[in-house]
């Protein structure tokens, strides 16, 4: 099971990334509420939060990674 989860992380990126998150999430916390971004404003930074903690999440990964084979 570990193995298949840094393997979803591993082929994450940009809003499939972001996704992963919110699934994880919620089914750590049932406190976590997903934020949508709305219009043009978007979700201001804010990717998700805590109720009960009253902690906000912000969630990041590029569109495209660069491929890393120099050695």
């Amino acid at each position: 099971m570990r193995t298949k989860y840094k393997l979803l992380v591993y082929e994450s990126d940009g809003q499939k990334y972001q996704d992963l998150f919110v699934k994880v999430m919620t089914n750590v916390d049932p406190s976590f509420k997903p934020v949508k971004p709305h219009g043009n404003i978007g979700d201001r930074g804010n990717d998700g939060w805590c109720s009960d903690y009253g902690k906000y999440y912000q969630v990041y990964a590029p569109e495209d990674l660069p491929s890393n084979t120099e050695a």
